[in-house]
């Protein structure tokens, strides 16, 4: 990844003039630091080139949200000068401006959780996708609630029993 590469260009080629950078390290520091535009980006990878000999990120999953796009991974970096090994499971959420093509990467922001991470996303009108959906439909028959039931499904929705298969 440009990231791991540290391939600034690149991710500035994939970033809209206004992006927002909202890093997950300052937010473990209690700050709410926002690094805006291109320029913002150029120095947010300058300070991380200052502070970490290294700045890993693997991501093990990805969820499409349409203009969103949630993932989930670890950051593993080691502090320049004080050698400070540090290992998070992370989740991110990137929001695309509308059109096709580069330039479209609008927010960066790290969260400690992929559920906080969808909660960001649907604040800010991702919808669920088909996997999440499923997954509260058979929670809602499990909890036997036919209210959620109704509420998840078409109201044209054909029910048929399973004990009917073979009828």
């Amino acid at each position: 990844a440009a990231i791991n590469r540290r391939a600034i260009d690149e991710l500035v080629q994939l970033a809209h003039p206004d992006i927002e950078w909202r890093p997950y390290l300052a937010k473990l520091a209690g700050e709410d630091t926002v690094y805006r535009g291109h320029e913002g980006l150029r120095l947010y990878f300058r300070e991380i080139s200052e502070a970490w000999d290294r700045f890993q990120v693997e991501v093990d999953e990805y969820r499409d949200l349409g203009r969103h796009v949630v993932n989930v991974g670890r950051l593993r970096a080691t502090g320049r000068g004080s050698g400070l090994e540090v290992e998070e499971r992370l989740a991110w959420l990137h929001t695309l401006a509308p059109g096709a093509g580069r330039g479209r990467y609008l927010l960066h922001e790290a969260f400690p959780s992929m559920a906080e991470a969808l909660d960001a996303a649907r604040s800010r009108g991702a919808s669920p996708t088909n996997v999440e959906l499923t997954q509260e439909l058979f929670a809602a028959i499990t909890r036997q609630d036919s209210a959620r039931l109704l509420e998840l499904t078409d109201p044209e929705v054909e029910w048929r029993s399973f004990f009917a298969l073979g009828e």
